[in-house]
C-alpha cells in the first residue's frame, strides 16, 4: 500500500499507540480520590501540559473534547451563545470545512448573521473585502488557518490583528495547520483554535480546544465539572494521554518532518510537471506558500472518482476531497468556490503526504496514474 491521504488520517505513531495502553492501564476515574484515580489524573495533566507547550499557552487553556468538530461546535456556538449581547454578526469564509460551515448555519437559525467571504481561484480571500465586512454588532471571526483541499495557507496573524482592531474575537480551525507548522497562539494573536487528534499521529476520537484565558464562552453539553465545566464527561484517559504525547512528538520534531515535507512535496510535483500529461493536468490552488503536503490536481476528462478507485486497486490510497465529506456525490465546496465547474471539481484528485513517505512511493504512484489515465481516456 502507498498511503497518500493524510489530510484525511494519519498512522498512530509506536510511542502514540504505547500510550494508549498506558492510559487504558491507568483505570481510575480522574474524579475519584484514590490512587488508582490520581494516576488517570497525572496522565491528563501531562498531556494537558504537552499541548500547551505545543502551542505557547497555558495548560489552563487547553480543554480536551472527541475531535476538531466538537471543538469548532464548542468554541463557536459556546463563544455566539454566551456574547450575543454584544452582537450578531459572524465572519467566514466559502472554504471553511464542513464543521464550521455547518455550525455556522444552525447559529443562523438562532438568529447570527454570517457573512461568507469569497476566495479567488488559488482558494485565498481578498484581505481588503476582509477588513470591509466587519460592522458594529461583528461578534466572531472564524477563519481556518489551512484549507484541507487546496492546502492554501490564510495570513491568519494578520486577519487575528485586524479583528482585534475591531475588538473581535478570533477563532480559527488549525486541524490541517498545526500538524505542519508551529502554532504560537501568542504570536498569531488566536483567541480560540480547534485541533483534531487524528491529523498528526493520534487515535480518532480526541480532538483540542484552545480558548484564551478571560474568553467568556458557555458549554454545549451538560453533565459534570470535567474540564473546568466547560466539556462535561468522565475524561477519555487513553486517548487524552495519546494526543499529549503526539503533541510533544510533533513539538519536538517540527524543523525534521517539515524539511521532509516540503522536499518530498516539491518532488511530487515535479514529477507531475515532467510527465506528459500536457493541457490534460491542472493544479488547484497554490504550487508555493501553502501546506507542502497536500497537492490538489485535476486531469481534464478523467473522473476523479473513477481515477481514485483505479489507483485504489493498485494499492494508492488518495482521496477526491475531505473525507468528512467523501459519501456525498455532489461536488466539492472547495473546488465551486475556486469558480470551477461541476464538471471540473469532479475531475480533481487530492494527495496529501508526510514525513513518512517516500520519493520511491511518489515514482511509483506516478507511474500508475499514468497507466490509470491511459486507460480511463481510452474508455471514454
Amino acid at each position: 500500500m502507498i498511503y497518500f491521504d493524510n489530510s484525511a488520517t494519519t498512522p498512530i505513531s509506536e510511542e502514540v499507540a504505547n500510550a494508549v495502553i498506558s492510559g487504558m492501564l491507568s483505570y481510575g476515574n480522574p474524579s475519584s480520590r484514590y490512587e488508582a484515580a490520581s494516576k488517570s489524573k497525572y496522565l491528563i495533566s501531562s498531556a494537558r501540559e504537552y499541548v500547551s507547550q505545543l502551542l505557547n499557552c497555558k495548560p489552563e487553556e487547553i480543554y480536551f473534547t472527541s475531535c476538531g468538530t466538537e471543538s469548532d461546535n464548542l468554541g463557536m456556538i459556546g463563544y455566539c451563545m454566551a456574547n450575543k449581547d454584544k452582537g450578531k454578526h459572524i465572519i467566514t469564509t466559502q472554504v471553511e470545512h464542513s464543521a464550521v460551515l455547518n455550525t455556522c448555519k444552525y447559529l443562523e437559525e438562532q438568529g447570527f448573521e454570517v457573512t461568507y467571504l469569497d476566495v479567488n481561484r488559488k482558494g485565498m480571500i481578498d484581505v481588503d473585502e476582509y477588513k470591509q465586512a466587519f460592522r458594529e454588532d461583528t461578534l466572531l471571526v472564524s477563519i481556518m488557518a489551512a484549507n484541507n483541499e487546496l492546502g492554501t495557507v490564510f495570513p491568519i496573524k494578520k486577519l487575528a490583528r485586524i479583528a482585534h482592531e475591531h475588538n473581535v474575537v478570533f477563532f480559527s480551525d488549525c486541524v490541517q495547520y498545526t500538524p505542519h507548522f508551529k502554532t504560537d497562539v501568542q504570536e498569531l494573536g488566536i483567541d480560540m483554535l480547534s485541533l483534531s487528534g487524528h491529523k498528526f499521529f493520534a487515535p480518532k476520537g480526541v480532538g483540542i480546544f484552545f480558548k484564551r484565558e478571560g474568553i467568556n464562552i458557555l458549554p454545549i453539553m451538560h453533565g459534570g465539572h470535567q474540564e473546568n465545566n466547560l466539556r462535561p464527561g468522565t475524561e477519555n484517559v487513553p486517548y487524552i494521554f495519546a494526543i499529549g504525547i503526539a503533541a510533544y512528538q510533533l513539538n519536538e520534531h517540527y524543523d525534521e518532518w517539515g524539511s521532509q515535507e516540503k522536499e518530498l512535496g516539491q518532488y511530487f510535483r515535479e514529477q507531475l510537471m515532467k510527465e506528459d500529461f500536457g493541457t490534460l493536468m491542472n493544479l488547484n490552488g497554490y504550487i508555493k506558500d501553502n501546506v507542502p503536503g497536500i497537492i490538489n490536481v485535476r486531469f481534464r476528462g478523467v473522473e476523479g472518482r473513477m481515477l481514485q478507485t483505479m489507483l485504489a486497486e493498485h494499492g494508492v490510497c488518495c482521496s477526491v476531497g475531505s473525507a468528512c465529506s467523501s459519501g456525498e456525490q455532489k461536488p466539492s465546496h472547495v473546488l465551486k468556490a475556486l469558480k470551477l465547474s461541476d464538471k471540473q471539481a469532479n475531475e480533481s484528485i487530492r494527495f496529501s503526504l508526510n514525513y513518512l513517505n517516500t520519493k520511491e512511493e511518489i515514482d511509483e504512484t506516478i507511474k500508475i496514474l499514468k497507466s490509470c489515465i491511459s486507460m480511463l481516456l481510452m474508455n471514454e
